[in-house]
């Protein structure tokens, strides 16, 4: 029989990773960091806390170990999982210039602390930003609360409000109008894409894969700006 899923667990889970994020970003910024390392070392320490509480929930629940979640796939479908990304980064950005060719006048998005500035930031941007945060945040969404949807309701409902969630909790600036909302839209599309991709191979690695490449885009794109 297959474990099941307890919301208690995956709360506590995502409590900790909260209040690890929330002391150690606040030392950052007692010792003289910057907002960026000090955001950083906060989203660090919330995917590390995530990754290493998973560790010891699987062992202690029976549930998938990290190798399996992230089982191997051909790299065929690994490309065509960054491919994807590649289409959801250039996608709003196409929109956004139809926009502005039809006449509206689109707002400036705020950039968010993590993303680097300058090149010498790039590094410690790509450690969270690439790598562990999309590993986390795959393993969070389309690892444990999918699974937990999927115990109350057929797949897709449940990939589609877990794609909802995934799209609410990052940073969306409403107030920024049509621009706020186009970002809004291809975060909800890269949580319904990396859904179908960990549905469809029964591993997170492709939708590992889709999320990182997005967020090196983002990155390579934050220092142009």
């Amino acid at each position: 029989m297959t474990p099941r899923v307890k919301l208690g667990d995956i709360f506590l889970l995502i409590i900790g990773a909260f209040i690890a994020a929330l002391i150690l970003g606040a030392l950052s910024l007692a010792f003289g960091a910057s907002r960026f390392v000090a955001g950083i070392v906060s989203g660090i320490a919330s995917s590390v806390w995530c990754i290493v509480g998973y560790q010891r929930l699987a062992r202690s629940r029976g549930l998938d170990s990290l190798q399996v979640r992230f089982s191997s796939v051909s790299g065929k479908i690994i490309l065509s999982s960054a491919a994807g990304a590649i289409v959801l980064t250039v996608l709003p950005m196409l929109l956004a210039a139809l926009l502005q060719l039809a006449g509206f006048n689109l707002r400036e998005v705020p950039v968010l602390s993590v993303l680097p500035r300058d090149l010498r930031q790039l590094p410690l941007a790509i450690v969270f930003v690439v790598i562990l945060g999309p590993f986390s945040e795959e393993l969070i969404f389309r690892g444990l609360l999918l699974d937990w949807l999927k115990q109350k309701m057929a797949v897709w409902p449940a990939a589609f409000i877990i794609s909802l969630v995934f799209a609410l909790l990052h940073n969306n600036d409403f107030k920024s109008g049509i621009i706020g909302w186009i970002a809004f839209g291809d975060r909800f599309s890269l949580g319904l894409a990396t859904s179908f991709l960990a549905i469809r191979y029964r591993s997170l690695r492709p939708s590992f894969a889709m999320h990182a490449t997005l967020n090196g885009f983002v990155c390579i794109a934050s220092l142009f700006r």
